[in-house]
């Protein structure tokens, strides 16, 4: 399971270096999304569950900020500070503070 496990984990790192060379912004974040959903499944499956749950949570922000950016709209103050909460609480429920 493990070997299986860093095999995700390589891929998503492969993902993500080819997601820097990318010139269309679009591929990018499809890159990225991809990469974070990977990175979210290895996580999961080694039972870190916060930091599968925090790459999840970076997938859906950047599909959202795709679909922002795709209708040439501001992306709102009030998601990004959403986003720092969710992953600072699960970070604290990680770290038990």
């Amino acid at each position: 399971m493990n070997i299986f496990v860093q095999a995700l984990g390589l891929i998503g790192i492969a993902i993500n270096i080819v997601g820097i060379q990318l010139k269309n912004k679009r591929n990018i974040l499809i890159a990225f999304t991809l990469g974070n959903l990977i990175f979210g499944i290895s996580f999961i499956l080694l039972k870190s569950y916060s930091g599968g749950v925090i790459c999840l949570v970076a997938a859906i922000q950047t599909i959202i900020k795709y679909l922002f950016d795709n209708k040439n709209k501001k992306f709102p103050l009030y998601l990004i500070y959403l986003y720092f909460i969710v992953s600072s609480l699960l970070n604290a429920k990680k770290n038990k503070i």
